[in-house]
């Protein structure tokens, strides 16, 4: 494991990294900011807690949901 730049440890864990570029309005930031203040969460904290919560959401209704090429009768 390499050691961090700054000298200090760091709490997250050590592995590949993946970023995002999310394109907003300037009101839509506003409120993410506004959002992740209220719940005292970074921008990026509140941003992938949302992003996985969506995935999360989406496979629940997967599971529930008949296939695609259910019969309809």
């Amino acid at each position: 494991m390499s050691e961090p730049l700054n000298g200090k440890h760091s709490s997250r864990m050590a592995g590949e990294r993946t970023a995002l570029l999310i394109r907003c309005s300037k009101e839509e930031a506003d409120k993410i900011r506004a959002a992740a203040k209220r719940e005292r969460r970074t921008v990026s904290g509140f941003v992938l807690f949302a992003v996985l919560s969506r995935i999360a959401n989406q496979e629940k209704t997967r599971m529930y949901a008949p296939p695609r090429n259910f019969p309809k009768y």
